[in-house]
């Protein structure tokens, strides 16, 4: 196994059918885990795609009765997309966790703001991988398509999870950069106040340049990881619910609820969308989701205030909610004051693998993106940069009355009884807090 990890080449032709597929079955999970780190750590794959000639697992009846089966490698599958050669739900599996991996990892490594090429210059390698991943969803046998029934069939045979992970990997996919690509119309008018700004990607795409076929994909993979989500909620059997989450599907909920603010704020004009009520109907499904799964699985405890602090995020940019310009009382309680807590040293600091909010870009993307792809780190830091963006919207707005307004919407988001929260403006900050 250490030689295949290593070597990414299968040396165990003296073992049985089952036994050499064990140890593929296990390389692939390593591939697979490698992928969701990446993801979430924003970090670039220990194992490349191109340097894998390990075979895609064998089919379930071959491995059952302990008999030889050839099953294709990921680079011949890939480079003719030659997708009629897969069999059994697992190869597909693996297949559509490869193509996620390629268009993921570009979003976790930086995203518009460092990608040479945007997805949709028909040249770029981005582009090349989501062609391959819609070919790959066109194709697929009529046995894994999404329906009500195929999901039945699969969870009586002990693929329920597998079934479902299958097509959040897929849904996600198709958007997982493009989401990246969606206009936004900054209230500064394309100019940032604190840092310079030339107003276009590393690309020399214009951060409001609108790609109509990026829009639509967004929206309508979006639009499904949510139709999916409400079939898989409304039952009230403890397998259903157990089969419903997972970390792919963390991942896929996170960008489709994200990809739905987007949809209720900016597409909520256009002709096709004009019902907007839609996109804040599936973004409410989806951050209810986040929120159920918190009581037995902490993360998503900071995946749901992620969603909350980009719901206000865009209120804020696009004119939803009103600061009030009155000044704070000044009986307020101390309960009710932003407090400086003490940072964790385990935990990374501003300055020590955070940036300081206050000082870097304050385009909507660059918000957006901060508090989307950083939805494990500290909460403090992610609220700090909706504090710096509220503040370069409205300099004029003192800061107890921009700090009463956080509180506010904070408090009747998540309760921050037990928490403390980064002053938002300090006035002094010293070098060691840097």
């Amino acid at each position: 196994m250490s030689q295949g990890l290593r070597l990414r080449r299968e040396f165990n032709q003296r073992l049985r059918p089952r036994e050499k597929e064990r140890r593929r079955r296990t390389f692939w999970a390593c591939v697979t885990m490698d992928r969701l780190a990446s993801y979430w750590c924003n970090r670039p794959p220990t194992i490349q795609l191109d340097a894998i000639s390990i075979r895609l697992p064998m089919a379930e009846a071959a491995y059952a009765f302990d008999e030889e089966s050839v099953a294709p490698t990921i680079d011949l599958v890939l480079q003719g997309a030659n997708f009629m050669s897969l069999s059994g739900l697992l190869q597909h599996f693996v297949v559509a966790v490869a193509l996620w991996g390629q268009l993921s990892g570009e979003y976790a490594l930086g995203g518009r703001a460092t990608a040479k090429d945007s997805p949709m210059n028909p040249l770029s390698e981005i582009h090349r991988f989501h062609r391959i991943l819609l070919e790959y969803q066109h194709y697929l046998p009529a046995s894994l398509k999404w329906s009500e029934e195929s999901f039945r069939a699969h969870k009586s045979l002990g693929q329920g999870q597998l079934f479902v992970n299958l097509h959040w990997v897929i849904h996600h996919g198709l958007f997982v950069i493009q989401q990246e690509y969606l206009p936004q119309f900054d209230p500064f008018g394309n100019v940032d106040r604190m840092v310079g700004d030339i107003g276009f990607d590393r690309a020399g795409v214009p951060f409001n340049y609108r790609d109509e076929e990026a829009v639509a994909t967004c929206l309508e993979n979006a639009r499904a990881i949510a139709s999916i989500s409400r079939r898989l909620k409304r039952t009230h059997d403890p397998d259903h619910r157990d089969i419903f989450q997972s970390t792919f599907a963390a991942c896929a909920l996170m960008s489709a609820a994200q990809v739905c603010l987007w949809g209720h704020f900016v597409e909520q004009h256009t002709n096709e969308y004009s019902q907007c009520t839609l996109f804040m109907e599936d973004f409410t499904l989806l951050l209810d989701v986040h929120r159920t799964w918190s009581s037995n699985w902490r993360v998503c405890e900071g995946f749901a205030e992620s969603l909350e602090l980009l719901k206000m995020l865009y209120e804020c940019a696009y004119g939803s909610t009103q600061i009030s310009t009155e000044k704070v009382s000044d009986n307020s309680g101390d309960s009710d004051q932003i407090e400086c807590g003490e940072t964790s040293s385990v935990q990374p600091s501003e300055g020590a693998g955070l940036p300081d909010p206050t000082t870097t870009n304050q385009r909507l993307y660059y918000q957006i993106r901060a508090i989307s792809v950083l939805a494990l780190e500290d909460n403090n830091f992610k609220r700090r940069c909706l504090a710096a963006f509220t503040k370069a919207m409205w300099p004029d707005i003192g800061d107890d009355v921009m700090e009463a307004f956080l509180l506010a919407e904070l408090d009747g988001a998540t309760d921050l009884s037990t928490e403390t929260m980064l002053l938002t403006f300090p006035e002094t900050v010293s070098g060691d807090e840097l």
